[in-house]
């Protein structure tokens, strides 16, 4: 299958993120906005880097970053190792060499990252009742992003009621499927399900990924569930478990469910998808 496009903006991205974020003071917001926005320039105009942070490579290779904002109330500075900032220059390089690149991928890369530098109170932990709201249904922690092959398949996301979602997809001559970013990500050893329930107009087949990004910018895939049946009774609500291979370490930041079979389509509105033991 050819690589799959994940629809949706940094913008659309970043507003989520903004929005279930716990701050220890609200100029955190702030930071983390402006942060977002200068990532956003430079990945569209790389040489300019240099207005909007300094760099001070240590002999280490390790390297002192300095933020160029005036009105947030702090002093910008964090200390990327040499890996981390070798990761930041290649995406910023690959960004540059590429003619009439879109700006959201190097961004989407690049910005947690930087917010996990400068804003450490965006990693604090979520509480117990958060958690637990999270793992009962992840449509409330975590942001769907349409996944297709322009010309070759179709998806699109709609939101008929609040905590659920309905994709929408056509698969002519390749696969289509949903995304969905987790925020916070999870550590889902201790589970061994996952369990999707919602209606579909047709029954389709369909596989889980899971995903872990790593500090460089890169989403990695750690685990493929087998092929699954998803069959609709009715139109009433159907629920299919998916068995988790419990050998996943660390946290996953990403669960995408791929429908894969060419030919199929549906309209499949999801209620609920969560982690079960």
């Amino acid at each position: 299958m050819k690589k799959l496009v994940i629809l949706g903006t940094i913008f659309v991205f970043f507003v989520f993120v903004l929005n279930n974020m716990v701050y220890a003071e609200d100029s955190n917001s702030l930071l983390m906005d402006r942060i977002t926005q200068n990532i956003i320039n430079v990945c569209q105009a790389p040489t300019t880097s240099g207005k909007y942070w300094k760099v001070n490579v240590k002999g280490s290779g390790d390297a002192k970053i300095k933020l160029k904002i005036a009105d947030v109330g702090t002093s910008g500075e964090a200390t990327f190792t040499k890996k981390e900032w070798e990761g930041v220059q290649q995406v910023l390089q690959e960004q540059q060499a590429k003619e009439n690149a879109d700006y959201r991928d190097c961004a989407k890369k690049i910005t947690p990252l930087f917010l996990e530098k400068f804003v450490p109170e965006s990693k604090k932990n979520i509480t117990q009742l958060d958690k637990d709201n999270c793992l009962n249904n992840l449509l409330k922690c975590s942001e769907p992003l349409a996944v297709y092959v322009p010309k070759q398949s179709l998806a699109n996301i709609t939101y008929p009621a609040p905590n659920s979602l309905t994709v929408q997809f056509q698969n002519n001559n390749n696969g289509s499927g949903v995304a969905f970013r987790l925020q916070p990500i999870l550590n889902i050893q201790e589970y061994n399900y996952l369990e999707l329930s919602g209606l579909s107009t047709k029954p389709f087949h369909f596989y889980a990924e899971y995903k872990q990004c790593t500090t460089n910018g890169e989403v990695v895939i750690v685990q493929r569930s087998k092929q699954q049946v998803f069959s609709p009774s009715n139109m009433t609500s159907t629920t299919t478990t998916i068995p988790i291979n419990n050998s996943i370490k660390e946290p996953i930041c990403e669960i995408v469910l791929n429908f894969n079979r060419i030919g199929e389509s549906s309209q499949f509105t999801i209620e609920t998808l969560k982690l079960t033991e």
